[in-house]
């Protein structure tokens, strides 16, 4: 009997251990029930704002050769201006992450795994929830994404005109029928509400263009037949922008062009390569500053005309775009706005900066509370750049600042604030990460030592630690999930450390072996433990996961098999009590 409950005992560590890398390393960052920021006060530069991503556009692509292969843009820009550059992605550079960096401001959630990297387990606040309306056309596996993530707009805000799986088809040559149908769309519905659109304010237009992904997928980028989607493309880009403008002669349209990630010379994406990470935007329009600031780089578009060429992260579009509107971030968002990238005025500036601040200490505070209330929280280390004191004190001179319409003093406080803000929410979302790696190692290594030496351990008294670990749990008001693998550590080492002495009889050579496999499948589980990546691209951190499960899921079909190969073929002997088979003569 004793015998069995070992077996179940071994089967249920190696299944807590199968889960701790989710717990360790793929945690959610997303947080919620945070209060959203309200819109900016004074009157935004933009009315309406139509986003235009052209899935799997590289920035190789688009500046070729002086923006040969865009020539519709490359005009436009000449006549607009505006601003023009490269932003980057992250890993995984993939179609969904990279709409939900762009539209919702972070980047790919670590507990999407769970999924099947097919959608993100938690729901998160997106750019269109703040709008008036929202109007997009595409691809029903990136339309969902946003449609799922607004559930409660009751009010009929949003309006998403996917087309089917028929049209989005691979191996078909001509892949430019699938943004054909999204400009014919988008025409026919400007011709038909015309009117009613023109009479309001804080609109999206989102425009999700997938024919030149399936292009790059089928064709290789650079090719005669991807080119070719190119130019349809980008021709159609062009004449959606003079019909808005035919539409909406006021002036009030902000327009932001750019692609959610890049492609090899192959054809794929999904890695850390420049093709993949780098990512043409090209933003022009209502409330943007078409004056150069300094920058590095230029790009001519010929041999008279040049123009600063700008970098910024993937995510800062959610700001931007979000101000544009005179819109609060959404509450998730986790990109700073690009400083000179409005044309409006320093008050204006100054307001849309404090509110990205505000939001992002929103987070921040969110994850301080959650800490600070925990009783032993005063014994614990603190992010010290910005405790609660600061904070009041930083509220305190923005107020000032503002009192004496200093906004050049706000804008400045602001930024300074946003970059200190993500990094204490970095400090508090990965404060529990090293402790739990520490136990799962802990109780790896107590397992170690458990099955090196079954016999004659001596006796050690865990119980303070058991309750000084127990009560630390309790008074820190910690999750389930973490309190679970915090004390892992203890009955393992309970069973390791126990006074339990066994008899002389030795093992057979079949325990022997078994418990050799054991410990090779322990040991190089506890390598791959910490081999485990939650960043990277799919493949990369699918790779770093499966070797950690494939051990885990070996040494439980070891562990199962072999104890129901004893229970069929014969009563199992006693790994850990032999001396009951073995009593004691009496004289």
């Amino acid at each position: 009997m004793y015998s069995g409950i070992w077996y179940i005992y071994a089967t249920i560590f190696h299944v807590l251990l199968l889960g701790s890398i989710f717990v360790i390393y793929f945690r959610s960052p997303v947080i919620q029930g945070l209060k959203p920021q309200q819109p900016l006060p004074r009157g935004a530069p933009a009315k309406r704002l139509v986003l235009i991503v052209a899935d799997g556009l590289r920035a190789q692509s688009f500046f070729y050769e002086n923006l040969s292969n865009v020539p519709n843009l490359r005009q436009l820009i000449k006549e607009q201006q505006g601003l023009l550059g490269i932003s980057h992605t992250r890993v995984p550079t993939e179609s969904r992450p990279g709409h939900i960096a762009l539209i919702a401001g972070f980047y790919e959630d670590p507990s999407a795994v769970t999924r099947g990297w097919k959608e993100n387990p938690i729901e998160f606040d997106t750019i269109f929830q703040h709008a008036r309306r929202t109007y997009a056309w595409g691809s029903h596996d990136i339309l969902r994404i946003f449609n799922k993530s607004s559930r409660r707009d009751v009010e009929g805000r949003l309006m998403f005109d996917a087309y089917n799986h028929e049209l989005d088809f691979w191996g078909n040559v001509k892949s430019y029928e699938l943004d054909e149908w999204v400009f014919s769309r988008v025409e026919d519905f400007l011709k038909r509400k015309r009117k009613t659109l023109q009479k309001v304010d804080k609109v999206y237009f989102f425009l999700h263009l997938l024919g030149l992904d399936t292009a790059g997928h089928i064709h290789k980028p650079q090719t005669a037949l991807f080119l070719e989607n190119l130019f349809i493309t980008e021709a159609g880009i062009y004449k959606i922008y003079r019909l808005f403008e035919q539409i909406f002669d006021d002036q009030k349209t902000a327009y932001v062009l750019t692609s959610d990630h890049g492609m090899t010379d192959s054809g794929s994406h999904g890695a850390a390569q420049p093709h993949e990470t780098e990512t043409p935007f090209y933003i022009w329009g209502a409330g943007v500053n078409s004056k150069s600031y300094s920058t590095a780089k230029y790009i001519k578009l010929d041999s008279n005309t040049a123009m600063p060429l700008y970098e910024i992260e993937q995510a800062q579009m959610t700001p931007l775009m979000s101000a544009l509107l005179g819109l609060p971030p959404p509450v998730n968002n986790l990109g700073i706005l690009p400083r000179y990238f409005l044309n409006v005025s320093e008050e204006y500036i100054a307001r849309a900066a404090e509110c990205n601040a505000y939001q992002l200490l929103e987070q921040y505070k969110h994850l301080l509370i959650k800490h600070k209330s925990g009783i032993l929280s005063v014994l614990l280390p603190e992010y010290k750049a910005l405790s609660w004191d600061s904070i009041n004190e930083i509220k305190s001179y923005l107020k000032q600042a503002h009192f004496a319409e200093d906004y050049q003093t706000v804008t400045n406080i602001s930024y300074n604030l946003m970059e200190t803000t993500l990094e204490g929410i970095d400090y508090y979302q990965s404060y529990y990460s090293m402790p739990l790696l520490l136990a799962t190692t802990v109780a790896m290594l107590s397992w170690l030592k458990y099955l090196f030496d079954l016999l004659n351990l001596k006796k050690m008294n865990s119980l303070e630690c058991v309750q000084f670990k127990v009560g630390f749990c309790i008074l820190q008001k910690l999750s389930w999930q973490v309190s679970l693998y915090l004390l892992l550590p203890i009955p393992v080492m309970s069973l390791a450390l126990r006074n339990e002495t066994q008899g002389s009889t030795p093992l057979t050579f079949g325990q022997i072996i078994f418990i050799c496999l054991l410990l090779i499948c322990n040991i190089m589980a506890l390598h791959f433990l910490y081999m485990v990546r939650n960043r990277g691209s799919w493949l990369e951190i699918g790779t770093s996961i499966s070797h950690f499960v494939i051990m885990q899921v070996t040494t439980l079909i070891l562990v199962i098999f072999t104890y129901a190969s004893k229970i069929f073929l014969g009563r199992p002997k006693n790994l850990t009590d032999s001396s009951a088979q073995n009593p004691t003569k009496t004289n």
